[in-house]
């Protein structure tokens, strides 16, 4: 049985390692309630699984997977700005090492679960046949901008450089694209698909050499050149082939880890109490079990 009492430590858990943040709006907070109670008795199903299974995992793995997070985690503070930061939550290590624990018993036990997926050639080069268009490489484009705050200060910029007056120069001048502004805002070699769909249409509807905008995304309003085109080209199955196999088997195993999942909620009959119960009880599954925080990394402007 989970109680109020281990609701709330879990929260507290998450929030000292994950900086989950409990909303304080009524609305807010039931749902964020109900949502935290639903992850842990999927995650107390999941834990008897794996003791089923016989999976154990050791105590040296465990604090090594400590130390590796506190690294992504605490950068800069360390050891130190983790124990304060579990102080100010009334959290204790072992309750960190405990959530550590269970992650990797479960990733252990999607990969006993999803071991033997696999996915032969005569099914990879079905699916690839369905759509070769899908793995060719795009066209590519070498791009550059400027962002300014206004459609009347962007058109100034594109009769400035209408005139021939340096692009790089007028970017270091006026752009608010702070991370490309001193290097001529130069965005790189890009397909269409890696920047915003508004910038995309124009950028690769003229020509080389041309000069282009403006054009408004969420971050302001750009005016561009394209400097070079790389065209693209159809690719054969033995070229995408590796990747292919590891895209399928990967789907593959995260639809058998969905089914397993819900199988195991749907046998062992949780109940909730009124006010923890979710709107919709069964599992949210997504991507396979990992352990530690999702990293990622900030597209450049105006990439989508």
């Amino acid at each position: 049985m989970v109680t109020e009492v281990d609701v709330q430590r879990r929260t507290d858990v998450l929030s000292a390692l994950y900086g989950v943040q409990v909303p304080q709006e009524p609305d807010r907070l039931d749902a964020f309630r109900r949502d935290t109670a639903k992850a842990m008795a999927i995650s107390e199903v999941l834990d008897r699984a794996a003791q089923e299974e016989g999976i154990a995992v050791a105590d040296k793995t465990v604090s090594d997977a400590l130390d590796r997070f506190l690294l992504q985690r605490y950068p800069e503070g360390g050891r130190p700005a983790y124990v304060q930061a579990l102080a100010a939550r009334g959290v204790g290590e072992q309750d960190v090492l405990e959530e550590i624990r269970r992650q990797l018993e479960v990733r252990d036990l999607f990969d006993r679960t999803t071991e033997d997926v696999t996915v032969s050639d005569e099914q990879l080069r079905e699916v690839f046949e369905a759509d070769p268009s899908t793995y060719a490489v795009p066209e590519r484009r070498q791009l550059r901008h400027i962002v300014v705050a206004d459609e009347a200060t962007a058109r100034a910029v594109l009769r400035r450089v209408a005139a021939k007056e340096p692009f790089a120069a007028v970017a270091k001048q006026v752009s608010l694209d702070g991370s490309t502004k001193d290097n001529g805002g130069v965005l790189g070699l890009l397909s269409a698909s890696e920047l915003d769909p508004a910038f995309a249409q124009v950028a690769f509807a003229v020509a080389p050499a041309s000069v282009f905008g403006p054009v408004q995304t969420a971050l302001g309003w750009h005016v561009g050149v394209v400097d070079r085109v790389e065209a693209g080209k159809p690719t054969t199955f033995e070229q995408v082939v590796v990747q292919l196999r590891e895209q399928q088997e990967t789907e593959r195993a995260v639809a058998r880890w969905r089914d397993y999942v819900r199988e195991r909620v749907e046998d062992a009959e949780v109940e909730y109490a009124a006010a923890y119960r979710p709107a919709d009880p069964r599992p949210d599954l997504g991507e396979a079990p990992v352990q530690g925080p999702a990293a990622s990394a900030p597209a450049s402007a105006p990439a989508g």
